[in-house]
């Protein structure tokens, strides 16, 4: 009798489960004394993007952060523009902001991180996504 409450419950809880994040990207921005990303993860019927970061040196690090995020699909386009400044102490490692994009079935959305350290380009990086 427990086995088989054991594997009803199983299987009654592990699709919810599975359904409930569908991918996960990342856009790595890693800069040589600091570890900074996007995270990208896809839900049911949205999209959260959160901007991280790890100082891996020895030192204070400051970096800005820009995020452009587009979308276009049944419901028109939009756009939404993030800018974080990123301030970590040695070894310090957290998560600056997070967005939520709602979509559809079909809707495409893109994704352009920008690195800068004392105003100068240290990297650009993208990510896109045709058809949730």
């Amino acid at each position: 009798m427990y086995k088989f409450f054991m594997i009803s419950l199983f299987l009654l809880i592990f699709p919810l489960f599975s359904f409930a994040i569908r991918k996960l990207y990342t856009i790595d921005l890693t800069d040589e004394l600091c570890k900074i990303w996007i995270e990208i993860k896809e839900e049911k019927d949205f999209v959260s993007i959160k901007t991280c970061g790890r100082n891996e040196g020895k030192g204070k690090v400051f970096y800005e952060v820009f995020v452009e995020i587009t979308k276009s699909g049944k419901s028109g386009k939009s756009s939404s523009k993030q800018f974080n400044n990123i301030f970590l102490n040695p070894g310090e490692e957290k998560c600056f902001s997070q967005s939520k994009l709602n979509l559809f079935s079909k809707d495409k959305y893109n994704i352009v991180a920008t690195l800068y350290k004392n105003g100068n380009l240290i990297k650009e990086k993208g990510f896109q996504k045709d058809g949730f």
